[in-house]
């Protein structure tokens, strides 16, 4: 029986993939079918912790004795389920805008325009307005007539009863809290799901193979607790200060007209005389005071708890999601029939939030489980091509996507140049070509000289006499429109007297000077400049950083975290591959990594050595060096030398028989040089 064997493309050829033979695969689940089902658990785990929050501030609401208070089995219990509606609308804001990666604008103005023209951001603001609303029902129930937050006030014994302003006031603050909050989610991007973009030690003990992922516990978060509460007096203060500048001067009214709208449908109320004023005073503060650090606290432990659990590992009991789980013991208690077929679904996911896991556990696979990185080698055998070669296309394209945006950032200004250049031969070129007509025009004959003036078909002579006058006036003037007059040097002497008269001394030269165009235009560049170096002008200024970073990590989301997943990812499978790779694959592929490793360098430092800053960038010092230092760009830039070097470390030596050429060699070590202190120079 013949053999049939197979050859596999570089990892940069796509074109000839579709020849390989269809081999027989498992069958593959999706990885959202992983995906999934860990964000509920995720979900489920933060809402039971938001439940305990929740119970506290039931307890701390409750005017019962202390057994009661604290009793699950009654009005706490019923409580604790009312205030946890106000956490889920917190989730709901959480899921529908979520993303992977810091928000990417080139200046706040920018991010303001944005974040007013998305619909989810407006729906952010109605769901905060629901929570504090229902948040806010919840405390006037709780506190009823004797918290004096009764929709009557039944006033004196003498007195009629009338509708209470104090639960309007709360009701106003509770909204205005809203607002604040929804301001703050937006400006501080809560959204943002932060990935941890440490790298993690790859050593593992050669005894124990594929140990499982330490779990992190969600008391990690004490650490943040005391900052939590210090933020939220702080706001509960601000906002205890502002409440009633708002209430009495721009709400009240219209707050007072919808409460005693809403409240003759429930009770009987006397005649609208308008608002009667505040009552218990002193009550009322306190009351004010605890429900906004209790609403406020409840906000920000919902987005912190949210976070946490949201930015966990994509793993399952220590385990890469689509790979074996395995018990205590060791033995295997799930297990998915075409793990890498699943991972690569989530690697060519279109979607950010699959593609941006699939390639953190990835990077995980590479780094801590070594069993399961040798089965990317092993793989061979899949209707595309192998699975070294899917994964290490998957992470070189991130390399390529951010030498694509960099050439797309530098376009516009190379478009500027060119359209510049081209206007200025257009200009030359009708410079010359009227200079030509107008010497060409030269040698044209005068009309008079064609004897039309004496010819009578085409004149009349009018009688004589009759023009001698006026030709003499019309002689002594001028023959023809634009010649000198007489008079004009007198007047132009007598101009020139008048103005060193009035004008030269009635202004200095430096008021003439500020009085001229050049003059102007300085002034209110200075009034710009200074607008800009104020508070005011921080929106409108566009750092380098933010253009840069803009350009490298694309928008509208950073790409940032995953860059360094697939370097860091790309780099431990190349290492290994030195023994365990049984097919010998990824040695035909090392010369395409490499230069796309040494391009990717260069395209970053040169693009940040010419990128030039906006006018607006008023802290950019030209002298300083420091002032083209990205933090973000240096971490992404150091990540790929560091990879680039071990590569090079390891298969320096092999560079003839791989296809390298010395010139690839010389960039190779060049770009690793920069400013890394490294001793790859040596590397022969």
């Amino acid at each position: 029986m013949a053999t049939r064997t197979t050859t596999y493309p570089l990892a940069s050829t796509t074109a000839a993939t579709a020849s390989l033979p269809t081999a027989t695969t498992p069958k593959m689940r999706q990885y959202k079918d992983f995906l999934t089902p860990s964000m509920h658990r995720r979900f489920t785990n933060a809402s039971l912790a938001m439940l305990a929050v929740c119970y506290v501030e039931a307890a701390f609401m409750s005017s019962a004795s202390l057994i009661w208070r604290f009793l699950p089995i009654g009005m706490t219990g019923v409580r604790t389920l009312l205030l946890f509606l106000p956490v889920l609308a917190v989730f709901v804001i959480r899921l529908s805008r979520h993303h992977i990666g810091e928000r990417n604008t080139t200046s706040g103005l920018e991010t303001a325009f944005q974040l007013i023209t998305s619909k989810s951001a407006w729906l952010s603001l109605g769901w905060y307005l629901f929570s504090a609303y229902f948040f806010g029902e919840v405390f006037i129930w709780s506190k009823g007539a004797k918290g004096h937050l009764g929709w009557v006030d039944e006033g004196r014994s003498y007195e009629r009863p009338r509708l209470n302003e104090n639960p309007t006031l709360l009701r106003t603050l509770f909204g205005v809290l809203a607002v604040a909050q929804t301001a703050v989610h937006w400006y501080f991007d809560y959204d943002g799901v932060t990935v941890s973009g440490q790298a993690e030690s790859s050593a593992q003990s050669p005894d124990v193979l594929d140990a499982p992922l330490p779990e992190v516990s969600i008391l990690t978060l004490s650490d943040r607790a005391l900052p939590l509460l210090k933020w939220c007096f702080q706001g509960t203060i601000l906002s205890i200060a502002t409440i009633g500048f708002v209430y009495f001067v721009f709400v009240r009214r219209f707050a007072w007209e919808s409460a005693y709208w809403i409240g003759s449908t429930v009770v009987t109320l006397p005649y609208n005389s308008g608002p009667p004023g505040l009552t218990h005073a002193a009550g009322l503060i306190w009351q004010a005071f605890s429900s906004s650090l209790l609403l406020l606290l409840l906000w920000e432990t919902s987005n912190a708890v949210f976070t946490f659990y949201i930015s966990q590992p994509p793993t399952k009991k220590g385990y890469p999601l689509t790979g074996a789980i395995k018990d205590t013991s060791g033995v295997a208690i799930a297990r998915s029939e075409d793990p890498n077929g699943s991972l690569l679904a989530g690697l060519k996911s279109k979607k950010e939030l699959p593609k941006s896991f699939a390639l953190w556990e990835l990077y995980l696979i590479c780094t801590s489980f070594p069993s399961r990185r040798k089965s990317l080698f092993k793989d061979v055998e899949r209707a595309q091509s192998s699975t070294w070669q899917q994964v290490s296309g998957i992470c070189l394209a991130e390399l390529e996507g951010v030498r694509t945006r960099i050439q797309i950032a530098l376009a516009p200004a190379n478009g500027e140049a060119k359209l510049a250049e081209a206007e200025l031969q257009r200009r030359q070129y009708e410079s010359l070509v009227s200079s030509q007509q107008q010497q060409q025009s030269y040698g044209l004959p005068k009309i008079a000289n064609k004897g039309v003036a004496v010819d009578p078909r085409v004149a009349i002579r009018p009688p004589a006499g009759t023009g001698s006058t006026a030709g003499n006036i019309a002689k002594s003037v001028g023959q023809h429109r634009g010649a000198q007059s007489p008079l004009s040097p007198i007047a132009k002497k007598l101009a020139m007297k008048a103005k060193q008269l009035g004008y030269d001394r009635a202004l200095t030269a430096e008021q003439r000077a500020q009085l001229s165009p050049q003059g102007a235009a300085a002034r209110v560049n200075g009034v710009f400049m200074s607008v800009l170096r104020s508070p005011v002008g921080i929106p409108f200024r566009q750092p380098l950083a933010r253009i840069s970073q803009v350009a490298v990590f694309g928008v509208p989301n950073s790409h940032c975290i995953n860059i360094l997943h697939a370097v860091r990812s790309l780099t431990a499978l190349v290492l290994a591959s030195k023994t365990e790779d049984d097919y010998g694959q990824v040695s035909r592929d090392i010369p395409v990594i490499i230069r796309t490793f040494t391009a990717t360098i260069n395209d970053i430092q040169s693009f940040l050595a010419q990128l030039t800053p906006s006018w607006t960038d008023v802290d950019f010092d030209p002298q300083n060096p420091a002032s083209r230092k990205v933090e973000s760009i240096d971490e992404v830039t150091i990540e790929i030398k560091r990879g680039l070097e071990q590569i090079l470390m390891e298969f320096g030596e092999y560079a003839p028989t791989m296809g390298l050429t010395r010139m690839d060699m010389r960039l190779a070590k060049e770009a690793v040089g920069k400013g890394m202190g490294s001793e790859m120079m040596k590397v022969r």
